[in-house]
């Protein structure tokens, strides 16, 4: 049985709904990478399966609240409506059964949500600290470092970034942690730290699994944050979210090859 699939921009919704929502819609949508038994086992869920995902799909992305939801609901049959919602919630409870990679680098990126999962927690707990602290307006993460995730060098920019935080952001951000007013941060952002460090070193072994071209160039970044002075380290750190963001959908991105 051909199992129907769609096609439609992925596009995760708030963390704080499903944190690696990008993995899960991706995986799920390849008949090769169908690993759910939802997915796998049964022929008449297996039909609406895509169906589902394309439903909380459009569920969160849309901006408009009743309306948009009247509209979806009103082109299916109750029945329908019913068997997909409880698909997708199936989606949650049986769609983190492990893939099986060939490579070290395949396994990396099927192992990144728990990394991600970890670093979100870190940074919930330091967050507040950061953003009450961050009185610029200018974006230090800006649209050209969204842009490089996007680009050929992407892997290039995770690298760059990550070193650039290494380097220069995190050992202040720990050493700027220290009184008795901060000290409980201190073991959140040295948690931080040291995830970014390993998965520095992964990346680096990983880029011609990735296919990675041309350089990332560094200094336009660091010349945006030596500009900010003292305050650079407040942006820095509070748009830390960004960062998990363009490298979750990046590495969800590289889940189809080499399996």
């Amino acid at each position: 049985m051909n199992m129907l699939t769609v096609s439609f921009p992925v596009k995760s919704p708030p963390s704080s709904f499903c944190p690696n929502f990008a993995y899960i819609l991706r995986g799920e949508l390849s008949p090769k990478m169908c690993t759910s038994e939802v997915c796998k086992q049964d022929p008449t869920r297996r039909r609406i399966y895509p169906h589902s995902l394309q439903l909380l799909h459009s569920l969160l992305s849309t901006q408009k609240t009743v309306p948009a939801w009247k509209q979806l609901f009103a082109s299916m049959s109750p029945r329908f409506v019913l068997l997909s919602l409880l698909a997708v919630l199936s989606i949650f409870a049986t769609s983190r059964s492990t893939r099986v990679c060939n490579n070290q680098c395949c396994r990396f990126v099927e192992g990144f949500p728990g990394r991600l999962k970890k670093l979100r927690q870190d940074y919930s707990r330091i967050r507040d600290f950061y953003e009450a602290n961050d009185d610029l307006d200018t974006a230090l993460l800006d649209q050209s470092v969204e842009d490089s995730f996007k680009s050929p060098f992407a892997c290039q920019a995770i690298g760059g970034i990550l070193g650039f935080y290494l380097d220069t952001v995190l050992p202040t951000a720990v050493a700027g942690v220290s009184d008795d007013a901060t000290r409980s941060l201190k073991p959140h952002v040295e948690s931080i730290q040291q995830i970014f460090d390993q998965l520095k070193t992964d990346v680096t072994k990983c880029r011609h699994y990735f296919s990675c071209k041309n350089q990332f160039d560094i200094r336009n970044l660091n010349s945006t944050y030596t500009q900010m002075e003292s305050k650079g380290l407040f942006k820095a750190m509070g748009e830390l979210d960004l960062l998990f963001n363009y490298i979750e959908t990046y590495l969800a991105s590289k889940r189809h090859i080499n399996l």
